[in-house]
């Protein structure tokens, strides 16, 4: 099998079985700063689950794909986020210092997903975005980030809130809980479009307008002049007043059955190929290439202590994979490595398999 029948088998057989979310590590922020001290940007790292249709890009504005994300864990740094997100690019960094294929480039922010760390306020004191819930970051402005969260369930909306940087991870943790109070009385949504005021009293102002919310299950201890104060904790957190006659009231003790959809992520993929491919771990940092030459456009590095398959060889140069397949090549292409740093040539003994690829001693 020649090498780009081997990389097609390959790319086909980037699989993702599905899984519920254990207990992923957290990401950390990092703001740089100018030399005035004033935080510019954010800058976020970790090793989240990304998206596989993610491509890396070898330019901010047009330019060739360089990589892809195989939609399994890999290490990843995104910064220089820009003031508009839904067009552009920002740069990222995939590796985790040892162990990883390194490739450096540009991805399309809008795909990247996010998560709040905490709640965040879409209205100040009553509607947030909730904690540890996913959002897509719609643009940057100095030290802050505007984040926006698309609902189709229990209602049909998009809420954006302005953050800081410290308010956003690329891996989630479990979202906290929050219990019914036991005099709580449930309250169903009776209208597709309904009202939400910060008060009850003549001076109330609009806080939002609930779109497509009929049957949306809401919490109430509390009612006067014709308005009963609500509450609703999931994918967003709501404490507002709403007219009564907007609501059904729910016999006391009361509720419905609501079932919360699992949160699941992607397993990692596996190599599916005719031929185990040949293995070998690399003793220190060797440069990855588009192509096989000299000449080709150098992409990023294999770590140090990287296991990384050895898919063929040509003329000094052998077609590589890493064995986590946390990244991949872009469709019909392959990443590119030197033999002689990686440390391997080809068999010489007759009779040997001409695609066979040994490791020499370093």
């Amino acid at each position: 099998m020649n090498g780009a029948s081997r990389i097609v088998g390959v790319v086909a057989g980037l699989v993702a079985s599905w899984l519920v979310v254990g207990a992923p590590v957290h990401a950390q922020p990092v703001s740089t700063s100018t030399a005035s001290g004033r935080s510019m940007t954010c800058a976020f790292e970790g090793q989240p689950t990304l998206p596989p249709d993610l491509m890396i890009y070898d330019k901010p504005v047009g330019g060739a794909v360089v990589g892809r994300f195989t939609g399994g864990p890999s290490g990843f740094r995104i910064g220089d986020l820009p003031g508009d997100a839904s067009t552009s690019r920002a740069q990222v960094a995939t590796g985790i210092g040892t162990g990883g294929f390194r490739l450096v480039g540009y991805v399309e922010v809008a795909k990247v997903p996010f998560f709040t760390t905490r709640r965040v306020a879409a209205n100040p004191d009553h509607l947030w975005i909730g904690a540890q819930r996913e959002v897509r970051v719609v643009g940057a402005h100095a030290d802050e980030v505007e984040v926006e969260k698309r609902l189709t369930e229990p209602l049909r909306q998009t809420f954006r809130a302005l953050v800081p940087c410290g308010a956003l991870a690329l891996v989630p943790r479990s979202p906290p809980d929050w219990s019914v109070p036991g005099n709580a009385r449930g309250y169903v949504v009776a209208k597709d479009q309904m009202e939400l005021y910060d008060q009850a009293g003549r001076d109330r102002a609009l806080v939002t307008v609930l779109n497509l919310a009929n049957g949306m299950l809401l919490w109430s201890q509390e009612a006067r002049d014709g308005l009963v104060h609500v509450q609703y904790h999931g994918e967003i957190v709501l404490d507002a007043w709403a007219k009564e006659g907007h609501l059904r009231a729910l016999p006391p003790g009361e509720t419905l059955d609501v079932a919360a959809a699992p949160t699941r992520r992607p397993g990692s993929p596996q190599l599916r190929i005719a031929d185990v491919p040949r293995e070998v771990v690399t003793k220190r940092e060797v440069t990855l290439r588009a192509g096989a030459g000299d000449g080709a456009a150098v992409i990023g590095t294999i770590e140090p202590n990287t296991p990384t398959y050895i898919l063929d060889m040509v003329a000094g140069w052998v077609s590589v994979l890493p064995k986590s397949l946390h990244v991949a090549p872009p469709n019909q292409g392959q990443f590119w490595a030197s033999a002689a740093d990686l440390g391997v040539r080809r068999p010489t003994t007759p009779g040997t398999n001409a695609n066979a690829i040994a490791e020499t001693s370093r």
